[in-house]
């Protein structure tokens, strides 16, 4: 599912409907189930990690259109709910040479 330029998203609807799963409706009439399993369970982060708690997790609430935990603890892009992709694709190149950033290569 894409998204239009310059339309205005919120969420007007979240229900659990499975362990780390909540279904979304949103304001232009899409609907969608994000599993949030994935991202929680690989986060280093302390205050996401904390949310692999069910009882934690499923303390969310709707603010002013957005899906919050806690306080401000965790939360998302509503565009990537709208998309249910919450894990980007890893970086595959970085640059590895300072030449690369118009530096000079020689190490000190």
């Amino acid at each position: 599912m894409s998204l239009q330029y310059g339309v205005y998203l919120d969420i007007i609807s979240a229900e659990v409907v499975g362990d780390y799963k909540i279904e979304l409706k949103f304001g232009d009439g899409h609907t969608n189930v994000v599993n949030f399993e994935p991202f929680i369970s690989r986060s280093q982060n302390s205050s996401i990690h904390q949310f692999i708690d069910l009882k934690k997790f499923n303390s969310f609430r709707l603010d002013w259109g957005n899906l919050v935990w806690g306080d401000f603890d965790m939360c998302f892009s509503v565009e990537d709910l709208y998309t249910g992709e919450l894990i980007k694709r890893p970086l595959l190149a970085v640059a590895e040479d300072s030449e690369e950033w118009g530096e000079s290569s020689e190490r000190v």
